[in-house]
């Protein structure tokens, strides 16, 4: 029922534009054919209500739009975590002990990306990205943050 929401805005705004579109054509030709002095008025009704109808779908239809790009911006959205090819030696796990207590195992790009991460890039990951990274990842996060 709500899959491709986008384009079901799309075609009730075309939906819509028709349907003012009628209503105005039939509007105008009941006036014309009621009185011989509404004959202007009619037309005018005809020609400025499909007008008007055209172009208030335009919002409707550019939301469409908009949330299609965006479905499709997300579906197609990748974050790279580094610039080097990985192969299985360069990805391999490495552990790391927090307070000589318990073993976490990450990957070696993760632990190498985090050292070289400014301190100000740190600080900001544990504020505003916690849900970006697994809880082992965020405790050597704020281990290496300590450690500075």
């Amino acid at each position: 029922m709500f899959d491709n929401i986008g384009g079901k805005i799309k075609s009730l705004a075309q939906v819509v534009c028709w349907i003012g579109i009628i209503c105005s054509v039939i509007s105008g030709f009941v006036m014309i054919g009621t009185n011989e002095d509404l004959i202007f008025l009619g037309l005018v009704i005809i020609i400025i209500g499909s007008l008007v109808s055209w172009v208030s779908s335009f919002t409707l239809y550019g939301f469409g739009q908009l949330i299609e790009n965006t479905d499709q911006l997300v579906q197609n959205a990748k974050v790279p975590t580094t610039n080097k090819p990985k192969s299985y030696q360069e990805n391999k796990k490495i552990t790391v002990n927090k307070n000589n207590s318990k073993q976490k195992t990450l990957s070696k790009d993760f632990v190498d990306e985090i050292k070289n991460t400014s301190t100000e890039d740190l600080q900001l990951i544990l504020e505003d990205q916690r849900d970006l990274y697994s809880a082992d990842e965020i405790d050597f996060i704020e281990q290496e943050l300590s450690n500075r």
